[in-house]
């Protein structure tokens, strides 16, 4: 009902098509002119190449419409110190756009000259948000980057910017998010410092009225060619015709699993992302142009679109089959899978295990071009009461003591108590410095505290990966 919402309360001239475009724009010019935040609306063509232009962009990174809208919306936000939220699914580029923005703006220290007219960004007021975020947390983060601030402002040689960046701000609790989000309410209507806030789902609506609000809807089919395009290192304009057809198969696809009534809650954008790096590590281990490669593409939905029944994945492979055919125009037998093709649960975790030294030499291959790659973490449904999947696992040699170490916790008091979770973490973050394969069991407690790590953000100095952990307000890089 966004259409009918918007032109209630704006008029619309008769014979103007109320499209997505437009809704966008008027939304924009409102929100920017009420804050007096500067403001550009670029339609042209070759508007990713302009901020390319002036906007420093990893390698391997694709410049879609959800990257260029967040990474312009933080720009604009945080120079006013106007409150911005980014809602979207998993995967949709918005903790990417942060730090983006954060590798960019800094000050006369910036790579590009576009950017050396910004203030500088204290990004260092970070706060991972979990199921048991507290208001008293969340307030001593704001409280300090104030302190912060002003400090900055009464330095007048300094021209620095403190941002408070809040990572999933919607994970608190349905029944506690609204008290402890609802110590923001007097800095958002204050705006002594910048805010950033992003987030799955949508906030109250009393902290929604205070702030600029982003939201980032289904991606269109351009967008998803622009994003596997990206991901695997290819120009549109010197492309194959074929592998295009190929790629715009695989997006075609996604957009009627997304679609789907039984499969639209289960599967999101950050799986199609790694389906498409999955086929990027394989192309580079092997070597040469990528060509249409359906046992190629198996493999990969093996790995990041399963977890579900046999009946159901086949469909998964049906529709992606179908659609690659309809693209390439093909009716072949040469493109069809034969049943010796598909793997079996065992052979798929143990290449699942064992890709971890192939996505190391293929990053070494693209860490020439500033691309790492990362090998995606597994999940592992065990169905049954008594751990069987554990020992199934050790029995077949796929972890042994040397190699692996298992964290588990549970639902007693003792295992849901802050000290044990320290202790967990702590202990994780000694393995993560080392070559072993860390297996987490019955962990939510401490999932809020790894997410940076669990959706690999990885930034990179000097070779070295780092990622944010920590448990509640106090976080750490490792």
């Amino acid at each position: 009902g966004a259409s009918k919402t918007l032109s209630y309360h704006i008029v619309i001239p008769a014979g103007v098509a109320l499209n997505q475009a437009l809704k966008e724009n008027v939304f924009a010019i409102i929100a920017c002119v009420q804050r007096c935040v500067p403001l550009a609306i670029i339609g042209d063509p070759g508007a990713s190449k302009t901020l390319s232009y002036h906007i420093v962009i990893p390698a391997g990174v694709a410049l879609n419409q959800a990257l260029k809208e967040n990474v312009f919306a933080i720009i604009a936000c945080v120079q006013r110190c106007v409150p911005l939220a980014i809602i979207g699914d998993p995967g949709a580029s918005k903790t990417l756009s942060f730090h983006i923005v954060k590798a960019n703006l800094l000050g006369t220290s910036s790579p590009k000259e576009f950017c050396q007219q910004f203030d500088c960004l204290d990004c260092s007021h970070f706060y991972q948000c979990s199921e048991y975020s507290t208001s008293v947390e969340i307030e001593r983060v704001l409280s300090a980057a104030i302190q912060r601030q002003e400090i900055y402002d009464n330095n007048t040689n300094t021209n620095i910017r403190v941002v408070v960046f809040v990572d999933e701000a919607g994970l608190p609790k349905k029944e506690k998010s609204d008290m402890a989000l609802k110590v923001l309410h007097p800095y958002l209507d204050e705006c002594k410092v910048a805010f950033v806030a992003i987030s799955n789902r949508h906030f109250d609506s009393a902290n929604q009225n205070r702030m600029v609000i982003v939201l980032r809807s289904l991606a269109t089919r351009e967008d998803l060619e622009v994003l596997a395009l990206g991901c695997l290192g290819l120009e549109a304009d010197t492309v194959h015709p074929r592998t295009r057809q190929f790629l715009l198969g695989i997006c075609e696809a996604y957009l009627k699993i997304v679609n789907d009534e039984v499969f639209k809650e289960f599967f999101h954008y950050r799986d199609l992302v790694y389906l498409l790096r999955y086929i990027h590590c394989q192309q580079l281990s092997i070597g040469g142009p990528l060509r249409p490669d359906m046992r190629l593409l198996l493999h990969a939905l093996e790995r990041n679109f399963n977890g579900i029944e046999r009946p159901q994945f086949m469909r998964i492979v049906e529709i992606f089959t179908r659609c690659i055919m309809a693209e390439l125009r093909e009716t072949d037998s040469v493109l069809q899978l034969e049943e010796e093709d598909f793997s079996s649960t065992m052979t798929i975790v143990s290449n699942a295990l064992k890709s971890t030294q192939l996505a190391q030499d293929a990053s070494n291959i693209s860490m020439m071009t500033g691309h790492p790659l990362s090998p995606r973490f597994k999940l592992i449904i065990d169905p049954t009461d008594d751990q069987s999947a554990i020992r199934l696992l050790q029995q077949s040699g796929l972890l042994t003591s040397k190699s692996s170490r298992i964290f588990c916790m549970s639902n007693l008091p003792d295992d849901q108590s802050d000290l044990h979770a320290a202790e967990t973490i702590s202990g994780i973050k000694f393995c993560l410095e080392k070559p072993m394969t860390i297996v987490l069991m019955n962990s939510t407690r401490v999932h809020g505290s790894l997410y940076d790590l669990l959706n690999q953000n990885f930034p990179y100095t000097e070779g070295q990966s780092r990622s944010p952990a920590g448990d509640g307000g106090s976080t750490s890089d490792d």
